[in-house]
Order: structure tokens, then sequence, then C-alpha cells
């Protein structure tokens, strides 16, 4: 049978911080850093899929690309807050804000500080509660560790460990204190583009009532334009006229006078 989409094939489980291979199949982290562990030959593993041959990156599993497509139609499966990525949340604490799993959930129920706090079952969240749920990032180095803090020096975001290993001497800041930094520059463009859309939009109600001025005026010079020309055409008809019949008057006097005489001569 084949393994549902969100399983990963190594460990049967819904997938941990999946990692896409170049033959294009995904493992969690973990199942794959194990499995490379002991089937890696000259730099190179076999997928334990399609066995295909499979290049190990030179910085290990964490060089493989993460597979974020995974992670996306996953975004339902919440860590829990007291384990880690390591175990599955299936409640809410609505009093701390944290995703339990099964056993912190109990032990939460029985502690003296927490009895009293309302929990609830993530599947009875709705959605826009389940939206404000923080989704944690772990570490690829350290997939046991979550992101915590920025490292100015590099700007990349890093764990615990990470600062204590390679980012010792690098200033830091919380990641916390980062996102909240980077949602007040955010809200600044925001208001501004805000702005620059409500100018816009004054803007462009001022250029079609403008148009349709100019439209006005144009289709009012072009009537009157009609009309002078509809009163001369009417002007020139009338003297056209009275130019014909002044002109057939003369002719039938002249015709009257001829045959006067050619009567005349005839006698």
């Amino acid at each position: 049978m084949a393994a549902k989409r969100h399983e990963c094939t190594i460990c049967m489980n819904s997938f941990k911080n999946p990692k896409l291979i170049t033959c294009h199949h995904s493992f969690c982290y973990k199942c794959l850093e194990d499995y490379v562990k002991v089937n890696l030959c000259n730099g190179c593993f076999k997928c334990p899929i399609c066995r295909t041959s499979i290049h190990l990156p030179d910085s290990g599993i964490s060089g493989f690309q993460t597979n974020f497509y995974i992670d996306e139609e996953s975004n339902e499966n919440f860590p829990c807050d007291m384990c880690g990525p390591k175990s599955f949340a299936c409640s809410r604490c609505l009093d701390c804000k944290e995703n339990l799993c099964q056993n912190c959930c109990h032990a939460h129920e029985k502690s003296i500080a927490s009895r009293h706090h309302k929990i609830s079952d993530l599947v009875s969240l709705d959605s826009e509660m389940k939206g404000k749920i923080r989704q944690h990032v772990y570490c690829d180095q350290h997939p046991e560790e979550e992101f915590k803090l920025v490292c100015q020096d590099c700007k990349v975001t890093i764990c615990l460990v990470c600062k204590a290993v390679k980012h010792d001497t690098h200033p830091t800041k919380a990641l916390s204190d980062v996102a909240a930094e980077v949602k007040l520059k955010l809200d600044a463009k925001l208001n501004q583009c805000s702005d620059k859309l409500r100018s816009i939009k004054a803007s462009t109600l001022m250029g079609e009532e403008l148009d349709r001025s100019i439209n006005d005026a144009e289709q009012k010079e072009l009537k009157a334009v009609d009309d002078q020309c509809s009163q001369l055409r009417k002007a020139i008809d009338k003297e056209k006229e009275n130019i014909k019949r002044k002109i057939k008057m003369v002719y039938r006097l002249l015709k009257e006078e001829n045959a006067v005489f050619r009567s005349y001569m005839q006698e």
C-alpha cells in the first residue's frame, strides 16, 4: 500500500522537518540523517524508495531543500510547546496559549498552577483560532531546537545551540524583538501605502470628474456647431428658393415678350 502523502516512509509517521532529496522524495530530517549514517558510501546513499544514488551535500542533510509544500499542507499538525517537534499537540491551553501533546496535557491538568485552566482539543478549534496559533520553526542543524535569535552579523535566524557553537562572538537579537520591529516597519509601510492609495483614489476620482467635464464641454461645442450649421443651411435653402423664383420670373417675362415679338413679325 502506498504511503500517505503526509507520512515519512522511513518512520511511517507524519513528517517532521521534511527534506527533499534530488530524486524528489521526502523524508523527516532525523529519519534521513539516521538512514544516511548507516547507508552512506563514498559520499552517496541510495534513496529508500526508488534506490536512486544520491550525493550528500557538503553541509550534510541540512544541505537538502526543506519541502515547504509538505509543511504548508501539514499546517494542521502543531508541535507540542513543551516537548518540541518530537511530539505533535492534540490540545491547547486557552489560558497559557500553549499547544500540548497528550502526556503534557495530563500533566497540565494535574499541576496545581494550571489545573483550573481551560483546555480544548485542537480539532474543536475554529479556523480563525487555528490561524492565530504560532507555528514553531526549528533549526536545520539542531532539529530539536527552535529558532530563538537573529544573528545581526550573518543576518540569519539561529537557535541557542547555534549561538553557542558558531555565533558566540556575534551580536544577536531575540527573534520576537526582530519580528516586532519588522511588524512596526511593515505597519508604517502599510499606512503609507494606505495614504497613497487614498490619494490615488482621490486623484482618480478627480481625473474621472475632469474627463466627464471635458466630454460634456466637447459634446456641447459639437452640438452648437451642428445647430449653427443647421440654421445656416435653412437660411441658405430659403435664399436659394428666393433666387430661383426671381430667375424664373425674369425668364417668364422674357418668354412672354418674345412671344409678342414673334406674333407681331408674323402679321
